[in-house]
């Protein structure tokens, strides 16, 4: 089935099983909400992605994120600041993420980068989504 995990998830799910505070869906965009803003850092594996959304909701609510530089990754995320936030391969990522978490008390999100996402909260994109829908309508 296409809705059942990998097995590796599992596994993971098993050996962390001590280190993890939640697993799972949440019940409702609230509390996903209060997830992320328990949360610090957003590593980012995917091999397939188109847009994005969960990345952009991480980094909008201040996560720092280390996202490969492939996909749509390094367009949420302004060229000034890629090289802080993109990394290259697995090894690039291992070494961000350990000094990272090394660094962490003396480590933050750029806040225009939190800027950057912002284009895409509803209460900025609203108004364009109905001037279009208005324009449809009168076709």
């Amino acid at each position: 089935r296409s809705n059942e995990a990998p097995a590796c998830f599992e596994r993971a799910c098993q050996t962390l099983e001590s280190h993890i505070i939640h697993w799972g869906s949440v019940a409702s965009p609230s509390e996903y909400a209060q997830w992320l803003q328990r949360c610090d850092i957003l590593p980012v594996t995917g091999i397939q992605d188109f847009f994005g959304v969960s990345v952009v909701e991480g980094i909008y609510a201040g996560l720092y994120p280390l996202l490969p530089n492939r996909l749509a990754y390094p367009q949420h995320i302004p060229a000034k600041l890629q090289e802080h936030y993109l990394y290259q391969n697995s090894e690039d990522l291992e070494r961000r993420l350990i000094n990272l978490l090394a660094n962490w008390q003396t480590t933050s999100v750029d806040p225009s980068l939190v800027e950057h996402v912002a284009c895409y909260d509803w209460t900025r994109t609203i108004a364009e989504y109905d001037a279009e829908f208005e324009k449809l309508a009168k076709k």
